[in-house]
C-alpha cells in the first residue's frame, strides 16, 4: 500500500524551486476536491509563513500538472479536517486553481489560519493546515509531494 507523502519544507533554497513564475490556472466553480485513496492532514500552524506559495511534486521531485489546489479559511481552534466529513458541506472555498506544467501555485492571503487542500483524480489527497503572518512569519515556500493513489 502506498502512503501519501507530504513534505512541507521550510527553508527550501530558491535554487531548488522552479525559476518560472507561478502558473496555476483559476479552477472552475464546479471543480471540487477529488476524494479517494489515501488522505493525510499535516498541521504546520505553529510555524507561520509570510505567504502561501510553493510547488506540488511527485515522489521523484517532478512537478505535477493538473492538481486542484484549494484554500479554505480556518480558525485556530478548529479540529483537524476529516475526509468527506459532513461538516465540510458548509465550507466556503476562498480560492482554487489547477497547477500547470510547473506544479507551482501562489495565493495572496491576509493574516489568518487556512487549509491548503491538494487533490487530483487517481492520486492521494492532502490537507496542510497553515498560518499566514505577512509581518512576522518565516519567508519560506511550501513543497507538497503527492503520490499516485492505490
Amino acid at each position: 500500500m502506498q502512503i501519501l507523502i507530504l513534505a512541507l519544507i521550510l527553508g527550501l533554497p530558491t535554487s531548488r524551486m522552479h525559476s518560472q513564475p507561478a502558473t496555476c490556472n483559476v479552477a472552475g466553480g464546479s471543480q471540487r476536491t477529488h476524494w479517494g485513496h489515501q488522505y493525510q492532514v499535516f498541521d504546520f500552524q505553529s510555524r507561520p509563513v509570510r505567504s502561501l506559495k510553493g510547488s506540488i511534486q511527485d515522489i521523484q521531485d517532478k512537478p505535477v500538472e493538473g492538481v486542484l489546489v484549494e484554500v479554505y479559511a480556518r480558525q485556530a481552534k478548529d479540529p483537524s479536517p476529516v475526509q468527506q466529513d459532513s461538516s465540510r458541506v458548509s465550507e466556503t472555498r476562498l480560492f482554487a486553481c489547477v497547477t500547470g506544467a510547473s506544479g507551482l501555485y501562489s495565493f495572496d492571503l491576509p493574516s489568518g489560519y487556512y487549509e491548503l487542500r491538494s487533490s487530483k483524480p487517481d492520486w492521494n489527497s492532502t490537507s496542510v493546515l497553515i498560518r499566514i503572518d505577512p509581518q512576522n512569519g518565516q519567508k519560506k515556500e511550501t513543497r507538497i509531494t503527492l503520490e499516485v493513489g492505490t
